[in-house]
């Protein structure tokens, strides 16, 4: 039996929340306002942070999580890679020495055992520096990207630049124990966290469809 041509017998209204929301667009499709996780569908408080969902609790359809936990982030890794950047200045030397064959002052290197002098590409501080310079370059590179674009494809350029940061300087701690690398084993400890970060604002960006 068709039931779709009988009259409506029900005079029931529709709920406020779907008569004010476009279809498609609900809150299944929200974020949250605090840590920017997606919204389940009738959930009253946040899976991230825990975070009460109300009416002015998330952010609807189209929109990326907000910047409040965004700018802070962003200046911080600036901030820490700069720094980094100028407590090894031996690596950006060396690397504009070779490319743009610049003069390079460093200290003499010397080997211990034979007294000879050690190049600095093939020193004990070589890789070291490196793996320092490489985890500065993803926080200036993380920073900018959240800056000036938080497009899913640069979120995930971003986040393979700092595993492989993360990667080298966990390569330098593991096999260069005594003496204990202190920034290293901070790179991969902040490192790790930054990559969280990044895999979840990649989720979030991901989870936004395209209009």
């Amino acid at each position: 039996m068709d039931t779709s041509k009988l009259p409506r017998l029900s005079k029931t209204d529709r709920p406020p929340n779907d008569a004010a929301e476009p279809e498609g667009q609900g809150r299944r499709d929200a974020f949250c306002e605090r840590c920017g996780v997606p919204l389940r569908a009738g959930a009253r408080f946040c899976d991230g942070c825990g975070a009460p969902v109300g009416a002015a609790g998330s952010l609807s359809l189209g929109t990326f999580p907000p910047e409040t936990g965004v700018a802070p982030e962003a200046w911080i890794s600036i901030a820490v890679g700069v720094i980094l950047i100028f407590l090894n200045s031996n690596m950006p030397v060396w690397i504009s020495h070779k490319l743009f064959h610049t003069h390079a002052s460093f200290l003499p290197i010397t080997d211990l055992n034979t007294g000879e002098e050690v190049p600095y590409s093939k020193s004990v501080f070589f890789l070291n520096d490196l793996s320092i310079f490489a985890f500065a370059l993803a926080l200036i590179f993380e920073g900018l990207v959240l800056v000036f674009s938080r497009n899913a494809k640069l979120i995930a350029v971003a986040l393979a630049v700092t595993i492989a940061a993360v990667a080298l300087n966990l390569f330098y701690v593991a096999t260069h124990l005594t003496p204990f690398p202190v920034l290293s084993a901070l790179a991969v400890a902040f490192g790790i966290y930054i990559v969280m970060y990044q895999w979840r604002l990649l989720q979030s960006a991901r989870a936004i469809p395209r209009i």
